[in-house]
Formats: structure tokens, C-alpha cells, sequence
């Protein structure tokens, strides 16, 4: 599998699903923790796996317009994948600055690991808006499926750290290579 780290710093999207007690859904409705999508201490959480080419085009949209990415339960051989992790309610030091950490890891059907990577500098410098907002962290993720790989279950784990707030939030999504 082809893994490409694609850190770009894309911290500022209006989607404004986290609110001061973490997430919550189109009603307004708090939502629980899950192992892709999590909250504490007020700071959120959640890692996706995306099919859609075109998702920097549904991300990069005004702030009134709310994002919608078809969740990839499985990737075929030939076809490829994105992985973003998103945050909200970062803590923010006495000028204005965030300071958060990724730690990646995508795991081989047979429990090896195809990427390890930790202490990924993930969203860091100064926070604009209102801290509600969702953001895009900078480690994203394109996967592209091979011939070569191991068909089966693939893990996805991002431990996502607000250093400032002194919280981890250990995230987890999967999918299923196929050929």
C-alpha cells in the first residue's frame, strides 16, 4: 500500500459541530464517544476515511456550508483512500497559540504495521475564530491499494494530544482491502 503523508495546514473550516461540551449532531444533541469520533475535557476528536477524490473541494467551503465525505468501509485495489483527522475546542496559551500532536499508525491485516509514526506536529500557532469550530489537522493521509498488500481489515489509530490541554484521545477507524 502506498502511503502518502500529506501535511498541509489546513486548520480553518467553519463546521461548528464541537460546542464547549464536545460534539453534537445536526439536532444540537451532545454525541457519545465512539472509537472514530471522541471528546474530552472539552476538546474533540475524530478520524475519518474518506473515498471522495474531491475532498479538499467539500472541505474548502464557507463557513455556513457543512462538509459531507462518503466514509470508505472498503478500498479495492487500484482505487485509494484519504485518512483526516479533525479537532475542536483546542486550548489556546496566554498569545492566542494551539499545540497539537498526531500519533499515527496504520495497521496490516496480519497486525504489522504499514505506517508508525509519532509526535507529528498536527496543528500548531495561532487560533482564529471561534474555537468551536471544526479544524483539519495537517497529517493527512492517502492511501492507494496494490496488488501486493494484505487483503483483509486494516486499523487506523491517531492519538490525538492538545498539549496545552494535557489530553489524549486515542482514535481508531478501519476498513477492508479488497481486491
Amino acid at each position: 500500500m502506498k502511503i502518502l503523508f500529506l501535511l498541509s495546514l489546513m486548520l480553518l473550516s467553519g463546521l461548528a459541530i464541537a460546542d464547549g461540551v464536545g460534539w453534537r449532531d445536526k439536532a444540537g444533541n451532545q454525541s457519545k464517544n465512539t472509537d472514530d469520533m471522541q471528546s474530552k475535557n472539552d476538546f474533540g476528536g475524530w478520524v475519518i476515511i474518506t473515498s471522495d477524490g474531491d475532498w479538499q473541494k467539500k472541505w474548502n467551503t464557507s463557513s455556513d456550508v457543512t462538509p459531507h465525505f462518503t466514509i470508505a468501509k472498503e478500498v479495492s485495489v487500484g482505487s485509494s483512500a484519504t485518512i483526516l483527522t479533525f479537532f475542536g475546542n483546542p486550548a489556546v496559551d496566554s498569545e492566542g497559540n494551539i499545540d497539537i500532536l498526531c500519533d499515527l499508525k496504520i495497521i496490516r491485516p496480519d497486525g504489522t504495521k504499514s505506517a508508525d509514526q509519532k509526535g507529528i506536529q498536527c496543528a500548531e500557532g495561532k487560533l482564529y475564530g471561534s474555537p468551536y469550530n471544526t479544524r483539519l489537522t495537517a497529517a493527512v493521509i492517502k492511501i492507494s491499494a496494490e496488488k501486493t498488500d494484505q487483503m483483509g481489515l486494516w486499523v487506523v489509530e491517531v492519538n490525538l494530544t492538545d498539549n496545552l490541554k494535557k489530553v489524549t484521545l486515542a482514535l481508531k477507524s478501519s476498513f477492508i482491502m479488497k481486491e
